[in-house]
């Protein structure tokens, strides 16, 4: 088995084992938007096209008025749950050396390595790369 084969099965067994371990539905009962919001984000969180404006507008529901009572209810915006998700899986992947930065990033949803280090420094403080030197 080859190098690349391997390091593509560890990220979708990494994947699914995290969404599994991780998915918790929010009881909305006042938001009903809330939870179909956090569906689709957790249906498409680690694709590159998650397109969190098309999810609203699938649902009829206003930008301004679900990203508050999504914080209300989740403690974080849409997009911020989407990334706190995206970079605590990118942790994971990053103990395994034998994954480059793109493919990690990649992985997660990001289309540019460079994107992807900018969310997870402002997230963690670190760069990709100094978090894998203190891991």
């Amino acid at each position: 088995m080859s190098d690349t084969t391997s390091a593509y099965r560890f990220i979708e067994q990494t994947r699914r084992a995290y969404r599994t371990a991780n998915y918790a539905p929010p009881d909305a009962e006042p938001y009903p938007g809330v939870a179909a919001i956090y569906e689709t984000i957790w249906d498409q969180l680690f694709d590159s096209d998650l397109r969190l404006e098309d999810a609203y507008a699938e649902h009829g529901l206003r930008n301004n008025n679900i990203a508050l009572r999504f914080r209300e209810v989740l403690g974080r915006s849409p997009r911020g749950f989407a990334r706190h998700h995206r970079v605590a899986l990118a942790k994971e992947l990053l103990e395994r050396d034998d994954l480059l930065i793109a493919q990690v990033a990649g992985a997660v949803g990001y289309e540019h390595p460079s994107s992807f280090t900018k969310r997870f420094k402002a997230e963690t403080g670190q760069t990709p790369t100094q978090y894998r030197q203190e891991d």
